[in-house]
C-alpha cells in the first residue's frame, strides 16, 4: 500500500508539471548566454522542459545526449555529447519526457515523440512498452547520490564532473544548495582551481546560506573574501546576461 501511495502522488506531481507554462521571457538571460561567443554547457536539476521548449522557440539548438527519433523515440547515446558542436543541455535529475524501455533485456532511456508515451515501435518496428509507465526522474533526498553513479544518470553527472573540471566559470541561478551530491562537485571544482570563479544569482544570499548545506555555511564566507564567489542579489525574472558576464569580466 505505501509503495502504491507513493507511486500516486509522483503520477500527480509530474502529470501537473505538463501544464503549459505561462510566461517564458524571464529565461532570456540563459538565451542570450547561449547565443553570446564562447562554449556553454547547461546543467538543470529541474524535471520540467520549460528552458529546451523556450530555447528550441529561439532557434537555439542543444546536445541533450539524445539521437534523432527511430520510430518516433529519440534514443540516449553518451556519444551524442562527444560529438556535439552545439550547446550542451543536460538535465542531472531525468525529464517528464524520458522514458524507460526493455529492449531484449537491456534497459534503454528514450524521449517517445507524440502524445502517446507509453506505446512505441522499436528500432525494428516491434512493439514496445515504457517501464512503470511513468517518466524516468529522481526524487527523494538521501537515496540521490548513490542513483548519480548508475544506468543513465551515471553517464549524465559524469558529464557535469568532466565539464566542470574544464571550465573556469560557474553561474548558479535557482539552486538552494541543498543536494549533497551536487554540492560536493562544485566545492571540489571551486577548492581545486585558482581560476575556478562561480557567480550565484539570489534575491537573498543569506538566507540561501542559512538554508543550504553544512558545506555552504562551512565555506561560503572564506570563498567569498577571496572572490571566488559573488553575488547577483537578483531573482531570475529580473537577471540578464550581461550583469552575469560582467561578473566574470571583473575577476
Amino acid at each position: 500500500m505505501s509503495d502504491e501511495t507513493r507511486n500516486y502522488i509522483r503520477d500527480i506531481v509530474w502529470k501537473l508539471l505538463l501544464r503549459e507554462p505561462g510566461d517564458t521571457s524571464y529565461l532570456a538571460f540563459v538565451r542570450d548566454a547561449c547565443l553570446d561567443e564562447g562554449e556553454v554547457d547547461i546543467f538543470t536539476l529541474n524535471h520540467d522542459t520549460l528552458m529546451e521548449t523556450f530555447l528550441a522557440q529561439h532557434g537555439i539548438e542543444l546536445c541533450d545526449g539524445f539521437t534523432k527519433p527511430v520510430n518516433e523515440v529519440r534514443y540516449f547515446d553518451r556519444a551524442q555529447f562527444d560529438s556535439c558542436n552545439s550547446v550542451r543541455f543536460v538535465k542531472l535529475h531525468g525529464s517528464l519526457s524520458w522514458f524507460e524501455f526493455d529492449q531484449d533485456d537491456r534497459l534503454v532511456a528514450g524521449i517517445p515523440l507524440g502524445s502517446d508515451v507509453l506505446h512505441r515501435k522499436d528500432p525494428a518496428g516491434s512493439d514496445q512498452v515504457t517501464l512503470r509507465g511513468r517518466p524516468l526522474i529522481l526524487a527523494g533526498t538521501g537515496n540521490k547520490p548513490l542513483e548519480y553513479q548508475v544506468g543513465v544518470f551515471g553517464e549524465l553527472h559524469h558529464q557535469f564532473y568532466r565539464r566542470i573540471r574544464e571550465t573556469r566559470h560557474l553561474a548558479v541561478v535557482g539552486y538552494g544548495f541543498g543536494d549533497r551530491g551536487i554540492n560536493q562537485r562544485v566545492f571540489d571544482w571551486i577548492f581545486g582551481s585558482h581560476e575556478a570563479r562561480m557567480v550565484i544569482a539570489h534575491p537573498n544570499p543569506e538566507g540561501l546560506k542559512s538554508q543550504g548545506r553544512w558545506e555552504v555555511r562551512e565555506y561560503w564566507d572564506g570563498l567569498e573574501a577571496r572572490g571566488k564567489i559573488r553575488f547577483i542579489v537578483r531573482a531570475a525574472e529580473e537577471l540578464t546576461w550581461n550583469e552575469i558576464r560582467a561578473e566574470f569580466d571583473d575577476n
